[in-house]
């Protein structure tokens, strides 16, 4: 675990990962899957301990529909697609983010100024590699978390009360280191396992939410 951290870190602060492995493929998606959980427990012990669990998390904009799906929901698409929209132009190829610039345009059609930022700031993507100059994508994946962190507010109606814009942080913060350790995982690795790391990240959820609303 010492050793991934470090390798973080490197990534981190230079965009750059190490090129010796350090481990097997499970234990490297175990490893995340632990920091994940420690940064989401960390807000959730802030949350109890200092506000007494008054601070909203709920995501709005997440409406359930049934067993299947919300498993195709929550489970495959979001996964995929999240992924696609947040990571997959990180390396700055044009097809990539292409297919990132459509995956966004079907999935925020009706969040107009979050959909505008994101059409812009694909079209600066497409023009960077158009250009074919070296372009360190250590600052595209700042903005990628960025963006995966907004991303989970976008349906949430926007109020400026205290307890509201804790919600936001308390909502937004996890998820933007989320969207770190997903494109570190994308450089180190593939899209693939990002979205594979995804996936596992939204199954425990999903189960405890079907076995609470069981008949």
């Amino acid at each position: 675990m010492i050793n991934q951290i470090q390798d973080i870190f490197l990534f981190l602060t230079t965009g750059r990962v190490s090129e010796e492995s350090i481990g097997s493929n499970i234990k490297l998606l175990i490893n995340l899957y632990i920091l994940k959980y420690g940064f989401y427990l960390l807000f959730a012990l802030l949350n109890l301990f200092l506000f007494d669990l008054r601070i909203d998390g709920n995501i709005k904009g997440l409406n359930r529909q049934g067993f299947f799906k919300d498993l195709i929901n929550f489970l495959i698409l979001a996964p995929i697609i999240e992924e696609i929209i947040c990571r997959f132009h990180l390396n700055l190829k044009l097809k990539n983010i292409t297919l990132s610039l459509i995956a966004t345009c079907i999935i925020f059609y009706d969040q107009i100024w979050f959909l505008l930022f994101l059409i812009s700031y694909f079209l600066i993507l497409i023009l960077i590699s158009s250009l074919k100059k070296q372009s360190n994508n250590f600052i595209f994946v700042y903005i990628s978390a960025f963006i995966f962190g907004v991303s989970h507010l976008a349906y949430k109606d926007l109020s400026y009360s205290y307890e509201d814009i804790l919600s936001y942080i308390y909502i937004f913060t996890p998820r933007f280191l989320s969207g770190l350790i997903y494109s570190y995982l994308f450089f180190k690795k593939d899209i693939y396992f990002s979205i594979f790391l995804h996936f596992l990240w939204n199954l425990f959820p999903f189960i405890i939410y079907q076995l609470a609303n069981s008949p």
